[in-house]
C-alpha cells in the first residue's frame, strides 16, 4: 500500500484518441475546425450545379455576377473569407507565408477543377 494519500497518487494520461468526444467538442477545438470547415464549403462547393438545380438561385446569381468583373470580385471576395477561416483555423500560418500560399493555390486549383467537373 501507498504511503501517499489518494488524492496525491499519480494518475496515468490517457491519449487523445481515447478521451471521451467531449474533450474534443471544446471551444479550442471545435471553433477551429467548424472555421476550417466553413472554408473548404465555401471553396468547394459547386454553386454554377446550384443555379442548374435551384432556378431562384440562379435568377439570382446571373444578376449578381453579370459581368466577368463581378465574376472575377466574386472569386476574390470567396478567396479572401476561406484564407481569414484558414488563418482563424491554423493561426501559425502567419509565420509560413509560402506554405500559406501553397495551401491557397491548392484551394485555387480544386476550385477550377470543381468548376470544370461541374460546369458540363
Amino acid at each position: 500500500m501507498s504511503s501517499k494519500p489518494p488524492s496525491q497518487q499519480p494518475v496515468a494520461k490517457r491519449p487523445l484518441h481515447n478521451k471521451p468526444l467531449s474533450f474534443i467538442m471544446q471551444p479550442r477545438f471545435l471553433l477551429p475546425g467548424l472555421a476550417l470547415l466553413a472554408a473548404a464549403v465555401l471553396v468547394l462547393f459547386p454553386f454554377d450545379w446550384l443555379g442548374n438545380v435551384w432556378p431562384w438561385y440562379a435568377q439570382i446569381f446571373d444578376v449578381v455576377f453579370a459581368t466577368p468583373l463581378s465574376h472575377m470580385i466574386g472569386h476574390a471576395t470567396i478567396f479572401f473569407i476561406a484564407s481569414v477561416l484558414v488563418l482563424i483555423s491554423f493561426p501559425a500560418l502567419r509565420y509560413r507565408p509560402v506554405l500559406y500560399f501553397a495551401l491557397m493555390l491548392l484551394g485555387a486549383n480544386i476550385l477550377l477543377m470543381n468548376f470544370l467537373v461541374f460546369r458540363r
